[in-house]
């Protein structure tokens, strides 16, 4: 049985739905690119030059192959550098939107979708570190694909919404109050 959609389906529950999943796929993605670039950057700056290197699919992911001869000690700096720093790329977003990102924040748009925007970089930027981490310091259980990643990503959101909650509370001191007028008592 095929359900219709009904024509110019414009709710805010449908265009909630697809703000979410863009943003989802914006975050994935670019922390691939990020993380891909950071380990490119490492390499460069161990001193292999970009033409020696190349890409390949690991798996459901992609990964740079860096040529013969590369010591341990590059490899492994070029190994931690990937997730870390996508990781403090996403950590530094997220403190700048804290910081710099809407001079007009209020009690209440802390409420909205900006407090899971943020609460989604802080998850991912941590989550992109520990990733870096396991990748440096496992690379041969990581590579294998035997480093689970479900239950750091569900410990890294707990700790993001702690964190995300205390920073919260901690603004929201600072933070003006919205006057909210009552329709009746302008008359």
């Amino acid at each position: 049985m095929l359900v219709k959609l009904p024509p110019n389906n414009t709710s805010p529950q449908f265009r909630e739905f697809i703000k979410a999943a863009a943003l989802f796929c914006g975050l994935y993605f670019g922390s691939v690119i990020l993380h891909e670039t950071s380990h490119v950057l490492a390499a460069a700056v161990a001193g292999i030059s970009p033409e020696a290197l190349s890409f390949g699919w690991f798996g459901v992911g992609p990964g740079l192959i860096l040529p013969y001869g590369v010591t341990e000690g590059a490899l492994t700096f070029i190994r931690f550098a990937g997730g870390v720093g996508a990781g403090l790329v996403y950590l530094l977003i997220y403190l700048g939107m804290v910081r710099f990102g809407d001079k007009g924040w209020t009690k209440k748009s802390w409420g909205t979708g900006k407090w899971w925007l943020l609460l989604g970089l802080l998850c991912w930027g941590l989550f992109q570190v520990w990733n870096g981490y396991v990748e440096g310091a496992y690379s041969d259980i990581y590579r294998a694909g035997l480093i689970s990643a479900i239950w750091p990503f569900i410990l890294f959101f707990l700790m993001a919404l702690c964190l995300q909650a205390v920073l919260v509370r901690l603004i929201s001191r600072h933070l003006p109050r919205e006057i909210m007028v009552d329709k009746k008592s302008e008359r």
